[in-house]
């Protein structure tokens, strides 16, 4: 059997699927669900037509090839570039060859010189000298038994035209009827093994998903040539239940607000909905349902009514008229505790219905990009005006305003700090705005090496502890508001050391002489708890010794004997033993010299029994041991 086939009367879908073109002849398609095969003259395979056409083609597009005689095709060429992918259906079609993107696209072109092809090489001669025909080519798929593939194919029929069977009653029965097209042709597409090779799984469920995939792609076609379209044609759907809305009223609504819903098929189980949010409501009648706004109102808001037959939304907004409302401004974030607005600052406003707030004013002064956090909260920055004005929140809905006092920033500065002191001491620093998080620090250059305690006792004075380093520093103090940056270096003193208290010249009745650093700003000396005027005693230049004038050692003031000496300088105070356990004192009583340790008792190392140092005695006379 032959055909004649004329390209120009040909119907094509066009189907654009990554950038290809796919155009299916639905002659064609039909012609090979059928099982029908094209027939030509001649052994060598030919085109008859190519889909899509020419001028269609770009490289990448997926094309099929109509003709005859190409079960023995090995390659095809485009343009004398080979076409990978190609799929062989039969003796008369070809598929899923793609352009290659090497191949040159003509203007215009003959199709059989714009498709060539490389066949396989003849079998040899059977005995008889006839050449044998080439093997069929089976294309491997799970078996199914004949019951089987009439339960698959009604099967697959029924889900993929899902939604006709709901709506059109008997199509479920005309589908699961053998002699009818709908059936027969999926059973012959079943047998046919289609779309099997995109489901190679070894059980039913794949030759099933297989068959389904051919009538998605093919639905179309199957609508209109297995008889399905006039079937439904023929049935009058039943009539839809499913809710209509056809008026709010009123559609101007706030919260709690009662309102009616008018339509049709409204039942008992029916549900209504603003914005997802079910509200409280009463069934009237089947075409009137009473409503009740939510409290928590938000924006305006759709209408949506649920029944058992389905759901229908309302085709426009309600206005949801909520005025906004200020409860409370609370401080910036940053500066928590602090209650006073000032310039520079971002507060925050507390209240409602904040949604699709469009201004925010301070008097006349409108302020750029305010941020709705949520319904409920409004961050907003604080223009660079001080006095006290009129806040004002406007949306959609209305307005809201509360009076505010916006203070001028309290930048701090430094007004009094002292040049010099002791480590680990406090001193006071005066200025001015010493509040609000403030922090000082003590500057190497640029560098901060110290961060000391402060305490700010009013605005206007903080206390400060020194840090333990000695050392020339710049303080600088911050707060939430500012900094300020004292222009003279302030130094962190070294406090007294003593390392030894002796006669002058390890000599007996000399002056006591106190020897160590750091003697200088000196401010008393006690002995024993008697203070030494300043004209009874001296110090070298180098601040490294001090001469007790009046003081003997070991003469006149025995209540000396054992007793500790403080010095205090302005930068601190230390104390010392006359006698240091760890040291021994060299005098001259009866010309001789003696050395005395540490007194536990009464005794003298040398003028008597001798004993160790650890085990001498001495006792302090006015003469010595």
């Amino acid at each position: 059997m032959s055909f004649l086939i004329n390209k120009e009367s040909l119907r094509y879908k066009h189907i654009k699927r990554g950038g290809m073109v796919k155009k299916y002849s639905v002659l064609v398609l039909s012609l090979l669900f059928l099982g029908l095969n094209l027939v030509y003259a001649g052994n060598e395979p030919s085109v008859s037509f190519i889909d899509p056409p020419l001028n269609f083609h770009t490289p990448g597009t997926e094309l099929m090839l109509a003709g005859s005689n190409f079960d023995n095709v090995e390659q095809v060429f485009y343009n004398k570039v080979e076409m990978l992918g190609c799929r062989i259906v039969h003796d008369g079609m070809i598929d899923q060859c793609i352009i290659p993107s090497g191949a040159t696209i003509p203007e215009s072109s003959d199709d059989n010189k714009l498709i060539t092809f490389k066949v396989k090489a003849p079998p040899p001669p059977s005995s008889g000298g006839v050449t044998a025909p080439p093997p069929k080519v089976e294309i491997k798929a799970f078996p199914l038994k004949p019951a089987q593939e009439k339960q698959i194919s009604k099967k697959s029929l029924e889900e993929v035209f899902i939604e006709e069977v709901k709506k059109y009653p008997g199509l479920q029965a005309f589908f699961r009827d053998e002699a009818q097209k709908p059936f027969q042709y999926a059973l012959k597409a079943l047998q046919e093994k289609r779309h099997v090779e995109k489901f190679p799984q070894t059980h039913p469920i794949g030759r099933k998903n297989a068959l389904k995939s051919w009538l998605k792609e093919n639905k179309e076609w199957y609508l209109s040539y297995a008889g399905i379209n006039e079937f439904m044609n023929k049935v009058t759907p039943p009539a839809d239940k499913k809710p209509v809305i056809t008026n709010i009223h009123p559609d101007t609504i706030r919260e709690d607000f009662e309102f009616y819903i008018f339509g049709e098929n409204f039942d008992q189980s029916v549900n209504v909905y603003y914005n997802n949010t079910l509200m409280q409501c009463k069934y009237r009648s089947p075409t009137e349902i009473e409503c009740y706004t939510p409290k928590a109102l938000s924006d305006d808001g759709t209408i949506k009514v649920v029944t058992s037959d389905g759901e229908a939304i309302y085709s426009k907004k309600l206005i949801a008229f909520a005025e906004p409302q200020i409860d409370s401004i609370e401080e910036d974030p940053k500066h928590s505790g602090i209650k006073d607005i000032y310039t520079g600052d971002t507060i925050r406003i507390k209240g409602n219905h904040f949604l699709g707030s469009s201004e925010v004013l301070f008097g006349s002064h409108k302020v750029q990009s305010i941020q709705v956090v949520s319904r409920y909260v409004i961050h907003v920055p604080v223009p660079n005006i001080t006095g006290t004005f009129t806040l004002k929140v406007k949306t959609a809905k209305g307005e809201a305003t509360k009076n505010v006092e916006i203070k001028g920033r309290p930048v701090p500065t430094l007004t009094s700090v002292p040049s010099e002191m002791g480590p680990d001491i406090d001193f006071k620093i005066q200025g001015k705005n010493f509040t609000h998080g403030m922090k000082v620090m003590l500057l190497s250059g640029t560098k901060v090496v110290a961060s000391p305690d402060v305490k700010p006792t009013s605005q206007q004075e903080a206390e400060v502890r020194a840090p333990k380093e000695v050392g020339t520093y710049t303080l600088k103090i911050e707060t939430a508001y500012g900094e300020a940056i004292w222009p003279s270096p302030i130094k962190i003193k070294k406090t007294p050391i003593i390392t030894s208290i002796s006669p002058e010249g390890n000599q007996l009745g000399n002056p006591v002489v106190i020897e160590g650093k750091y003697f200088e700003d000196i401010e008393s000396i006690t002995v024993g708890g008697e203070n030494i005027p300043s004209n009874e005693y001296s110090v070298n230049k180098e601040k490294t010794k001090i001469t007790l004038t009046t003081v003997s050692w070991g003469i006149g003031r025995l209540s000396l004997a054992f007793a500790n000496v403080t010095l205090k300088t302005k930068w601190g105070e230390t104390y010392k033993p006359i006698i240091s356990p760890k040291e021994s004192v060299t005098y001259n009583a009866e010309g001789h010299e003696e050395k005395c340790f540490p007194a536990v008792g009464n005794g003298c190392k040398g003028g008597g029994q001798e004993e160790t140092k650890e085990k001498a005695q001495i006792l302090w006379l006015a003469g010595g041991c």
